[in-house]
């Protein structure tokens, strides 16, 4: 029995490591100048289309919510800052 192996079916790729299946479909092509300019028409069309002043806060459960986020940030950094540890926020944070 080998210890790692590859075959193809179809449009899939499978590797067989100690006797486990691990399977993925090769990865298609990506047009990223077409993409680009979908993105950008996207873009476009809603900085003319909305207006962030315009938009009504949020309220009811989104509000709790956003509120207990912001004190939970508000700990966290007063905990970093005691011990002098850099952070940051990324990937969306919802106070907004």
């Amino acid at each position: 029995m080998k210890l790692i192996y590859k075959e193809k079916k179809e449009n899939k790729r499978i590797i067989h490591i100690l006797g486990i299946k691990f399977s993925y479909k090769k990865k298609e092509k990506v047009d990223y100048r077409n993409l680009y300019e979908v993105t950008k028409r996207q873009l476009e069309y809603l900085k003319e289309h909305s207006d962030i002043t315009k938009l009504n806060p949020a309220t009811g459960e989104l509000r709790t919510f956003q509120l207990k986020l912001l004190d939970f940030c508000k700990k966290q950094i007063d905990d970093f800052s005691a011990h002098n540890w850099e952070y940051f926020l990324c990937a969306g944070t919802l106070l907004g």
